[in-house]
């Protein structure tokens, strides 16, 4: 008559619990929300479904979802994971990653400048190819701890076209943003490249969908700001700052934008090197191709030297290596590892650090000059409304956390409903029971 035990079920590697009560006449219903469950065991609740059938009705609650090995967990999305982020405690490891992270890509302008008479596009190549052998390790090891069924759905059609498309956005953004740095100043080009969280509040707002007040004073302080930017533009040095190489920087911005779009859904999941290597490999493959056919495998007769492996040159060796090592592995790689342990918040501030420190070791290195006071002023302007729109967002996603919350405790005071109901029906039953043993020995 009823069946109070709980049976396991395996989906894709985590418990789901269902309780099942039989004899409950209704209607077939399907009830599914999302929701993130606060405990002290660690558990995820989530996907939570309330499934009512003619002669029963199931009541199932995903009790935890694994946590990977790079720390992800499995089913949820973006904001559950940025949820779930600032629930546990901060190691004391994350911010020296994150102040060794942050100058690591700060260097990644001067040290390009630095690469005299190379192509632009090879050398975003060239970062590339050696960035793909420094994580080769990574993803080699990853790749081995996978079981069958990761293995299976990493080779899905669907997420090999993802990996294709985010590779393919990531060679604009280094081909676009090497070449900016040729065509304006480090300083404008920095600058331009950090404008991400401002592109993706823009978007969002093009879509149709809403932005919070914060986000649309970051937007507006944004765009202010590279006007400001541009209306300020002189000569630095032999170069001159032109709109053409600010427009490429901008374009490796909302190349980079693509790039998280199109592979955000994976992060999820996927573990780190398993994702990053073929997206880098892809984009590096890109990028030679591109250069063979656009600049060449030789000297050109401005006497720019190109070519797919130009970087085993012994004046490009070095700081290929230093580029690989730095701002690829040390830079991405580790802001990618500490958003594990932090928000998305601390990251975002830290990397639009990059403009100003970038500016300060170009000057050092004598590959740029001062930066003129328009540059400054609206440099300022772009950096507070990135911060601005970093801010808002993070705002947003603890609204969401509250909203689940509240879905969270509607659902189980349903299930706490259930509970009652079963029992009234279970004393509805015994009852008929006896009534019928009455007329029966009548």
């Amino acid at each position: 008559m009823k069946d109070l035990s709980t049976e396991p079920e395996k989906n894709q590697g985590f418990c789901r619990f269902i309780i099942r009560i039989v004899n409950c006449q209704s209607q077939t219903t399907l009830i599914e929300q999302n929701l993130q469950e606060k405990r002290s065991s660690g558990g995820v609740g989530s996907n939570c479904k309330l499934i009512l059938k003619p002669s029963s009705f199931e009541f199932s609650v995903h009790l935890q979802l694994p946590r990977r090995f790079d720390g992800q967990i499995e089913g949820a999305d973006d904001s559950e994971q940025e949820i779930e982020k600032g629930k546990s405690s901060q190691p004391w490891f994350v911010l020296p990653i994150v102040v060794c992270a942050t100058i690591a890509i700060s260097a990644a302008g001067a040290l390009t400048k630095l690469q005299k008479n190379a192509a632009p596009i090879s050398q975003a190549g060239w970062r590339l190819q050696l960035t793909s052998l420094v994580l080769l390790p990574g993803f080699i090891w990853q790749c081995y701890r996978l079981n069958n069924e990761e293995r299976e759905r990493c080779l899905r059609w669907k997420n090999v076209g993802v990996i294709i498309v985010s590779s393919i956005s990531l060679a604009f953004h280094f081909g676009l943003w090497i070449w900016s740095l040729l065509h304006t100043s480090l300083p404008h080009s920095l600058l331009l490249v950090s404008m991400p969280p401002v592109i993706v509040a823009a978007l969002h707002y093009l879509q149709g969908n809403y932005l919070s007040r914060g986000e649309t004073i970051g937007v507006t302080l944004g765009v202010g700001g590279a006007i400001l930017m541009a209306a300020g533009s002189r000569i630095e040095k032999d170069i001159e700052v032109t709109m053409l190489g600010d427009l490429a920087a901008f374009l490796g911005a909302v190349a980079f934008v693509a790039y998280i779009s199109a592979g955000k859904h994976l992060r999820g999941w996927m573990p780190l090197y398993v994702y990053a290597f073929p997206v880098t490999a892809g984009a590096a493959v890109c990028l030679s191709l591109a250069a063979i056919s656009m600049e060449g495998m030789h000297h050109s007769s401005s006497g720019e030297i190109s070519g797919p492996f130009g970087w085993l040159r012994k004046e490009y060796l070095l700081l290929n290596l230093a580029l690989a090592l730095g701002p690829g592995f040390v830079g991405h790689t580790g802001f990618n590892a500490v958003l594990r342990y932090c928000s998305a918040l601390l990251v975002a501030m830290a990397t639009t650090l990059e403009p100003l420190l970038g500016s300060a070791i170009g000057w050092a290195l004598n590959v740029s000059g001062v930066p003129g006071l328009w540059t400054w002023l609206g440099g300022m302007v772009m950096l507070a409304g990135t911060l601005w729109v970093s801010y808002a967002s993070e705002q947003q996603i603890k609204v969401k956390l509250e909203e689940v919350n509240r879905d969270q405790n509607d659902l189980f005071q349903v299930s706490d409903g259930l509970v009652c109901k079963r029992e009234s029906l279970e004393e509805e039953a015994r009852e008929r029971r006896r009534n019928l043993l009455r007329a029966s020995e009548s």
